[in-house]
């Protein structure tokens, strides 16, 4: 048996992706806030409300996934 970790599809990639100096369109401020407040209140979850703790150790910008309206989500915390 293998084990696999498989994550939605997040259509605006990564932050990394925005951040670098080859994006195509810069992210508004109100965006970059957006994202974030949202990979903040992920990592508090894992945190504090995950029924066993999960504390991230690789906090980067290529761990933080973007959906279609620039929400984020955490990535990558060492499942396996």
């Amino acid at each position: 048996m293998k084990r696999m970790l498989v994550y939605e599809y997040m259509p605006n990639g990564t932050l990394r992706d925005h951040l670098s100096p080859s994006s195509r369109t810069p992210l508004s401020f109100t965006i970059k806030m957006k994202i974030a407040l949202g990979s903040t209140k992920g990592l508090l979850y894992l945190h504090t409300e995950a029924d066993l703790p999960i504390f991230h150790r690789d906090v980067k910008a290529s761990n933080i996934l973007l959906d279609s309206k620039f929400n984020a989500k955490v990535a990558d915390f060492g499942l396996l």
